[in-house]
């Protein structure tokens, strides 16, 4: 509620305006809520151009990819430190092609339905259905998911199916691809810290794509994301993603989704009521 009272607050204020979608990005990232439905609501209801959004979102998504780096940085350090000691032992290579097969599924969605995705999904009405939909993944996980043991390929590509899903606005990147690891029988503590691994190269290849499909005849366009107003949002975003990260591990690794369904749930019907 305190976001919304922020936005009548600041309408007219750029650097702010830009601080507020730095900081839901941050927050909303990785708490299972949706980010990019947030921001998609907010620019809405700030009256904020949609057209090219998502590549804005996913700058910013590189701010809360640069979170994760630096709080799983003690992970990714000993992965690289496992390779040139014992050239990757039977678990870091079992981690690293869960990765990869993880990371297939939002790559190739993104790259052959991406824009396709961003012109039909990006409206307040989608938002909401995503919101339910991504809150009766999440309920399922909770009641059927059970411990079947640790992480290999075939869960990290079960994974990727999930976060797939997310490429739809408000179905939430770390709620699907948390569900999946639950649903692959990780024990909840392994789905979240798998899936924000998972982040970091599905982060990497979307910033890749928005990078290529600027193109050397649009280089210019690059300026608008070193402007003062992005520059910003990309700290905000940054600080508050890796607030939201550590909250996450504490608080979802001994209890359930359920304040975040509600949330969703609530969420969805003030839409569908009132935009």
């Amino acid at each position: 509620m305190l976001l919304f009272i922020s936005l009548i607050i600041i309408s007219h204020m750029n650097v702010l305006e830009s601080a507020l979608l730095g900081l839901i990005q941050g927050l909303t990232e990785f708490l299972p809520i949706s980010s990019s439905g947030h921001l998609i609501l907010v620019r809405e209801l700030l009256h904020l151009p949609l057209q090219g959004s998502l590549s804005f979102d996913v700058f910013l998504n590189t701010a809360t990819l640069f979170a994760v780096i630096f709080c799983f940085w003690g992970d990714l350090k000993a992965i690289v430190r496992d390779l040139f000691t014992q050239g990757f032992s039977a678990r870091s290579k079992t981690l690293i092609y869960a990765l990869v097969l993880g990371t297939i599924p939002a790559g190739m969605v993104g790259f052959l339905y991406g824009d396709q995705i961003e012109y039909v999904c990006r409206g307040g009405k989608t938002v909401a259905i995503a919101l339910i939909v991504g809150s009766v993944i999440m309920f399922l996980a909770d009641k059927l998911g059970k411990n079947k043991g640790g992480i290999t390929p075939a869960k990290g590509f079960l994974v990727g199916v999930f976060q797939a899903l997310a490429l739809v606005p408000g179905i939430s990147r770390s709620g699907s691809s948390i569900s999946g690891g639950i649903f692959a029988g990780l024990s909840r503590e392994e789905a979240i810290k798998f899936s924000f691994l998972l982040l970091i190269p599905v982060s990497i290849g979307a910033l890749l794509k928005i990078i290529l499909d600027f193109g050397f005849d649009n280089l210019n366009n690059i300026s608008y994301f070193v402007s003062p107003n992005s520059i910003v949002a990309f700290f905000v975003a940054f600080l508050s993603g890796i607030w939201s990260v550590r909250f996450l591990v504490r608080y979802l690794s001994k209890n359930s989704f359920t304040p975040f369904i509600i949330y969703r749930l609530v969420l969805a019907g003030i839409i569908l009521v009132f935009l």
